[in-house]
């Protein structure tokens, strides 16, 4: 099987790096305030967390995200088994791919490919042929969903409004994910 694992909520901590300026735009904002994708609701608009963005490929920030818990152990067990392709809507251009790559490479993630770049992921994945995806982004579930590829929905604060149904199905951390497949 082949196995499309997102980055971004699912492996790094990208809301946890995104968290410290939406609590100065937001004072007392905590995590599970963060109702939507975009982090709107937490004070952050589109403009402001671009401008974040471009200043991380600067900086190197990428490389200091966290690691969602289990994600290193899981992802590797899976490897074992599987193929794994990291696929990331993070930009494919500048420094952003060779940070990503570096992070994954420095945690000891075991993957056999790496897609950057993949703002709209259903073309790629059925190019690929996936056999399953595990995102945590509400629209890449749907879309992924809707080209028949099965999507497991890394549960968050900003994915409720999801509903289950054959192809989605809500996983609530990497044990889970790992209970689930083996």
């Amino acid at each position: 099987m082949i196995i499309a694992v997102d980055i971004d909520g699912v492996c790094a901590d990208m809301v946890g790096g995104l968290m410290p300026y939406a609590k100065t735009a937001m004072p007392g904002v905590k995590r599970g305030d963060l109702k939507d994708y975009d982090f709107e609701s937490v004070g952050l608009d589109k403009i402001i967390i671009n401008e974040i963005l471009t200043m991380w490929e600067k900086t190197g920030e990428y490389l200091h995200l966290d690691i969602i818990p289990g994600a290193v152990e899981g992802v590797n067990r899976l490897k074992k088994k599987h193929g794994i392709y990291m696929i990331s809507a993070r930009d494919q251009f500048g420094r952003v791919h060779q940070h990503t790559e570096f992070w994954l490479n420095l945690n000891k993630f075991k993957y056999d490919r790496l897609y950057t770049g993949a703002r709209e992921k259903t073309t790629l994945m059925k190019f690929l042929k996936i056999d399953l995806a595990i995102d945590d982004a509400p629209h890449h579930a749907e879309q992924i969903s809707g080209v028949g590829i099965p999507v497991f929905l890394f549960d968050a604060s900003y994915n409720q409004h999801v509903k289950e149904n054959s192809l989605i199905k809500r996983v609530y951390g990497w044990q889970d994910i790992l209970e689930r497949l083996e």
